[in-house]
């Protein structure tokens, strides 16, 4: 699923006919790398939302008020660097202003990829349910 997501989003953002910088060559800021920057980041926060545990291992997440506070800043962030609202923190991680179509594929892809995660997790953990050892009980 992020994989795929990541594949499309990039294929769409070489399309623009921005060139990719060679590989023995210095870093030059283009829009392929501000995308797959920006798809990453967005992986990373489904990856811990989905993924986490909960009861009856830890405090759910809605408990856990250092996770659930750190996702909504960090995907508050990262709609924020997409949308191009924070220019200086967009400078000083070198990504380039996107063209506003790539903007609404990066937003649209992101709560997408969330979704349909979180569907699957939940699906797999109803159709696999955790055998508790008795102590847990």
């Amino acid at each position: 699923n992020h994989t795929i997501e990541l594949e499309q989003v990039v294929n769409n953002a070489t399309e623009t006919g921005d060139e990719i910088a060679p590989k023995d060559g210095d870093f030059q800021p283009n829009i392929v790398n501000t995308v797959a920057y920006l798809v990453n980041f967005m992986i990373q926060l489904s990856t811990f939302a989905v993924n986490y545990a909960g009861e009856p291992f830890n405090v759910s997440m809605w408990q856990n008020k250092g996770l659930i506070y750190g996702l909504i800043v960090s995907a508050i962030m990262v709609a924020m660097l997409i949308l191009g609202f924070m220019e200086s923190l967009n400078t000083g991680l070198e990504l380039v202003p996107l063209p506003a179509e790539m903007k609404a594929i990066l937003l649209s892809a992101g709560f997408a990829t969330w979704v349909f995660s979180f569907g699957v997790e939940r699906c797999a953990r109803l159709a696999f349910p955790e055998k508790l050892h008795q102590n847990l009980l």
